[in-house]
């Protein structure tokens, strides 16, 4: 089975995730690599716990992965069930229904990618795929093997964050907010940030107002990275930033 016909198996969009990372190769890594994310375990073990706290990050983290991967059938039901979880009280009727349709995607789609790719894991694993870093905007004049921290709790978005970016720069990572203030202390220098906003611990926003208190918000640029378009969130963005 071709890439292609995987994504058509899986009701993925392929012409949009290829603009997102530009060749196969890279393509069918990330499909292999999605096969070892956590979100959907963790997202059932959660409703299963009655944590809707955990549970709305999880889909929140699941529909994250698949809008990168452009695995469009799946977002849709992971994103229906986020939107019912996103109060994290597990009041909203029809939470078990979306939680069945997400089962239904995400086996169909884990036993396509096993099924049609797998064989090519081994090869993969072991092949550095060499790609043309995408072309960013500088910011504070960003030059070569400058720092950039990444802060997600999903080490799938972050991998495919590092492909896009290439080599030309030197990566920190932190899972959770609390990680990022421990090294925005410990590193001196950190040119850049690209920031989620969902996380367990201390979230993307609250990160911000300890930057912003600490006025190290002056001197670290930060983007923000979420799955969430609308304007309210980048408004509240936009507010702890002090714009």
């Amino acid at each position: 089975m071709t890439i292609q016909e995987c994504y058509k198996a899986i009701g993925g969009n392929y012409e949009d995730v290829l603009r997102r990372l530009p060749n196969e190769a890279l393509i069918r890594k990330f499909t292999l690599k999605f096969l070892e994310d956590q979100s959907y375990l963790q997202l059932k073990q959660a409703l299963k716990d009655k944590n809707y706290e955990d549970a709305f990050r999880s889909a929140h983290t699941l529909k994250g992965v698949c809008q990168n991967l452009s695995f469009d059938r799946l977002y849709e039901v992971s994103n229906e069930l986020t939107e019912l979880l996103r109060d994290r009280t597990g009041e909203q009727p029809g939470i078990p229904e979306a939680m069945e349709k997400v089962t239904e995607v995400y086996e169909l789609t884990i036993e396509e990618i096993k099924n049609g790719l797998s064989h090519y894991f081994l090869f993969l694993s072991r092949c550095l795929e060499l790609i043309k870093p995408t072309r960013i905007k500088k910011i504070k004049n960003m030059d070569k093997r400058q720092k950039i921290l990444i802060v997600d709790d999903s080490e799938l978005n972050m991998d495919i964050l590092k492909e896009i970016l290439g080599e030309t720069y030197n990566y920190l990572e932190a899972e959770n907010g609390n990680q990022a203030i421990q090294m925005i202390g410990e590193n001196i220098g950190i040119d850049l940030m690209l920031l989620d906003i969902n996380m367990p611990q201390m979230n993307g926003f609250e990160v911000l107002e300890i930057m912003k208190e600490s006025q190290c918000i002056d001197e670290t640029p930060v983007i923000m990275i979420s799955s969430e378009a609308d304007v309210d969130t980048m408004r509240k963005a936009s507010d702890k930033c002090g714009l």
